[in-house]
């Protein structure tokens, strides 16, 4: 078993405000001026516990939860709204592992996560299961099944405050051959 744990304190960090705005005529353009300071401070907390356990000599099983929470506080106008970046990052991630030698040429391996909602992009929270299935033909040569996010036909796992374009990751099936020299 192991555990870590973090916190840090943030000072002076970067905001951006409005300074200002112009339309003008000629040409014909809009100008907007922004001015970075340095306004805001916050802390930010957390740690991982993981457990690995071998129950039997050709079975792995492994699991871990992380924790991690983000507070920041504003003390200038916040046009952009700099202060919301603490709601960007899942507070919780859960993972379990667990990898199954079946014979010296055949394994399989699980994967099975679960990640909290992102509340300022609006993801909700999601499990998701990879496999990986795979037969050593030979000592260099492999051959490999794998799946990955097999729960969803795809599901949200990012958007940029950016452009406002959510990524959306989908189910894949991967056949992998693995030459070893």
């Amino acid at each position: 078993m192991e555990a870590s744990t973090f916190s840090f304190r943030y000072d002076d960090y970067a905001l951006v405000t409005a300074a200002g705005s112009t339309i003008e005529s000629n040409p014909a353009h809009f100008s907007s001026r922004h001015r970075f300071t340095n306004g805001i401070h916050g802390e930010s907390y957390g740690g991982e516990l993981s457990l690995g356990w071998k129950p039997q000599p050709d079975l792995t099983i492994n699991t871990s939860y992380s924790y991690v929470n983000i507070q920041l506080h504003t003390q200038l106008a916040d046009t952009f709204e700099f202060e919301l970046d603490e709601l960007t990052t899942p507070r919780g991630t859960f993972l379990l592992e667990a990898e199954y030698h079946f014979t010296p040429k055949h394994q399989l391996h699980l994967g099975l996560r679960h990640l909290d909602a992102v509340k300022y992009y609006d993801i909700p929270a999601y499990w998701e299961l990879d496999a990986r299935y795979a037969y050593s033909l030979s000592s260099n040569l492999e051959c490999a099944l794998i799946g990955k996010n097999l729960l969803d036909a795809q599901h949200p796992e990012y958007d940029s405050a950016i452009n406002r374009s959510m990524t959306e990751i989908q189910r894949s099936l991967i056949l992998s051959i693995t030459w070893r020299h």
